[in-house]
């Protein structure tokens, strides 16, 4: 949908707070007013945004989980993926705090319900691809990683004044390398699953 792509390629280039409905509206080729036929919020809109990006990283997960990769290769599969997916890390980041308010409850639930259909489906590949999963822990897990990434991404990777202040020696132990760290975490969190599997 053309709105959709606009409002991703204003995403990709300035903050979620400075994008207007009417700036949308102009890079679509549309009227303010026919933009509000289909999206009645701004949260409303970029709701649909997230519920794409998510759509296509689980299409990669998908087609690489499929490939039968080992425990060792899912935390790098993982990095890989979302190294490239600025846009998604940035959108998840606000979801709860600011895209999920100002919206009905419909749509949350349709988004909800949409988000977790993808999700079983790469839940269960990857209960193949790990043989040490039990049914239905692919989808937890998910959702857990998922939970990880947004709060790892906000110590990560700051607003301009912390990351100014970061950038001084005497606070250099504070800083995060967002993909190193989650890197290590989910090696960590899948070889611990593996080795409780084995011992447990």
């Amino acid at each position: 949908m053309a709105i959709l792509d606009a409002a991703h390629r204003l995403f990709h280039e300035q903050p979620y707070e400075a994008i207007t409905m009417a700036a949308v509206a102009v890079r679509a080729g549309l009227a303010k007013g026919t933009l509000y036929l289909y999206f009645s919020t701004k949260e409303e809109l970029f709701l649909q945004v997230a519920l794409a990006e998510i759509g296509q990283w689980l299409d990669h997960l998908d087609k690489s989980l499929d490939r039968g990769l080992k425990g060792r290769n899912v935390g790098d599969l993982m990095v890989r993926t979302l190294r490239p997916r600025q846009d998604l890390l940035r959108l998840l980041s606000i979801l709860h705090a600011i895209l999920e308010r100002n919206v009905g409850d419909a749509t949350v639930l349709a988004f909800k319900r949409s988000v977790l259909a993808r999700v079983v489906a790469t839940g269960a590949r990857l209960e193949r691809a790990l043989p040490f999963l039990r049914s239905g822990e692919g989808v937890r897990i998910l959702f857990r990683i998922y939970a990880l990434v947004v709060g790892l991404w906000q110590v990560a990777v700051p607003g301009p004044v912390v990351a100014r202040v970061l950038a001084d020696p005497s606070v250099r132990a504070m800083r995060i390398d967002f993909f190193g760290a989650l890197g290590e975490m989910l090696d960590a969190l899948f070889a611990g699953l593996a080795f409780q599997r084995r011992h447990g």
